[in-house]
């Protein structure tokens, strides 16, 4: 009964839209497999998962991909709790396609700024700085293991002028 439910799902699915005359169907058909609710949810799953996969697969969103996800996720009726990790990396990717584009976000840095300053990051910063770590000699020669250690820590935050670290 789900393979039924699947071939008509991935029918539909054919071109990434579905009509009202094709939810009707999956509607219709999803109230007479009532039994199998548990394998049409987990089918729905999988053809949305794998519209997703073909989507962020070269690592950007575009909006028609973006879009056509909404639908699908709309559609379906598919709860966000079921798909969370899908829909943070599409909250990401959106991200990044606007600061690409040039709308870089703007965030409230928690501290005062110059006028005409703009904060666009807030996160954790660490000034590191190059260290000799331990020394060692090994037949007759003398070697010096280097690394980096924390210089300074803090707030670090991006603004349209400067790059600071509170």
């Amino acid at each position: 009964a789900a393979g039924v439910y699947r071939e008509v799902l991935e029918h539909v699915l054919d071109d990434e839209v579905i009509t009202d005359d094709e939810w009707l169907l999956l509607t219709t058909l999803e109230r007479t497999l009532v039994d199998y609710s548990d394998a049409v949810t987990e089918e729905k799953l999988a053809a949305f998962r794998s519209r997703y996969l073909a989507a962020v697969a070269d690592h950007e969103l575009t909006p028609d991909e973006e879009a056509t996800l909404d639908h699908l996720r709309d559609r379906l009726g598919l709860p966000a709790e079921a798909i969370t990790e899908e829909l943070q990396t599409l909250a990401t990717l959106r991200e990044i396609r606007q600061i690409r584009d040039g709308q870089l976000p703007e965030v409230d840095p928690g501290v005062r700024l110059q006028r005409g300053e703009t904060c666009h990051f807030v996160g954790v910063g660490r000034l590191l700085k190059s260290k000799v770590l331990r020394t060692f000699q090994q037949d007759g020669q003398r070697y010096n293991v280097r690394g980096f250690t924390i210089d300074k820590e803090g707030r670090l935050l991006i603004t349209n002028k400067r790059i600071l670290l509170v």
